[in-house]
């Protein structure tokens, strides 16, 4: 009897049945924690995804921009299980999804718990570039008809703005930029060497009989196959000689042809285009002339 009470094998078979019992379970809620991880992540980028997607048809199609983000959504979450509750709130200048989902378990209904009910919200804006990363000196008048895709004339003689024309403008803070520094840079980019100036700043307008600088820079940019140029967007109205003017925001053109009308003024010919730089600094205080910038805020 001394013998038997002694004998642990029974309490330790207990022990050891009740240990491999919690492993089990430990084992079984990480798989469903796991799971549920994974399908909470996946929502999220695919959200995200949705509403950059949609808000890059903003402010032109608002209507394209929510049936875009849905689609994208539904398309990289791709499961035959609906989304519940996706509600897609489309504002003049953004796109923005809350969504919540049921995800199935695996162990879990075990211990009478069967589901688990995922949410999140993601939301992106668009906003008129204000700062971007390079431009050329070129200057657009605010007046010109910035028509994506419809061919057009830019004509370099500010005393004729009804032909929509430009005009050399100094984007340095120093105002240091001579002749050969602005044939440079139209044909290569000022790309903020001496500061870039945004939208609501001022930058000097460039006097003199530029017009073969500024032919030569872009008949090498378009040599180069560089038809786009991106330029700040002033009003030349009450531009008389060298005068300060403020940038309204930033246009991008593609150029085709340069004429060298009378070795003072050049002519451009090309189209205005919608261009969406994700890198540029952008707000709501710049105007919006077809270049514009996306970003997630949620």
């Amino acid at each position: 009897m001394k013998w038997l009470k002694n004998d642990e094998r029974g309490q330790s078979l207990v022990l050891m049945a009740f240990g491999l019992t919690l492993f089990l379970g430990f084992v079984a809620f990480s798989i469903d924690l796991g799971w549920v991880i994974y399908h909470q992540v996946k929502l999220d980028d695919a959200a995200d995804l949705a509403v950059l997607s949609g808000a890059q048809s903003l402010p032109e199609n608002p209507v394209v921009a929510e049936l875009s983000a849905r689609e994208v959504f539904t398309e990289n979450y791709s499961t035959d299980t609906p989304i519940q509750n996706l509600l897609l709130i489309n504002g003049g200048n953004g796109v923005k999804i809350v969504y919540e989902y049921k995800v199935n378990l695996f162990f879990l209904p075990l211990l009478g718990k069967s589901d688990v009910t995922l949410s999140g919200e993601s939301e992106a804006v668009v906003e008129p570039v204000a700062m971007p990363g390079h431009i050329v000196p070129i200057a657009i008048n605010s007046i010109t008809p910035m028509i994506p895709n419809v061919p057009i004339e830019l004509v370099g003689d500010l005393n004729d703005p009804s032909k929509g024309n430009f005009g050399l403008v100094d984007p340095t803070s120093d105002n240091s930029l001579g002749p050969n520094d602005f044939e440079y840079y139209i044909a290569n980019d000022y790309k903020g060497e001496k500061g870039m100036p945004q939208a609501s700043e001022y930058i000097m307008t460039k006097t003199g009989s530029l017009g073969q600088h500024i032919k030569k820079g872009l008949d090498t940019r378009l040599a180069q196959g560089k038809n786009y140029i991106l330029c700040p967007v002033v009003d030349f109205s009450l531009v008389n000689g060298k005068t300060e003017v403020e940038i309204l925001g930033y246009a991008r053109f593609k150029a085709l042809v340069v004429t060298d009308l009378n070795g003072r003024h050049v002519t451009i010919t090309g189209e205005f285009d919608e261009f969406i730089d994700t890198k540029a600094y952008a707000n709501s205080i710049a105007n919006y002339y077809g270049v514009k910038s996306v970003k997630l805020i949620k």
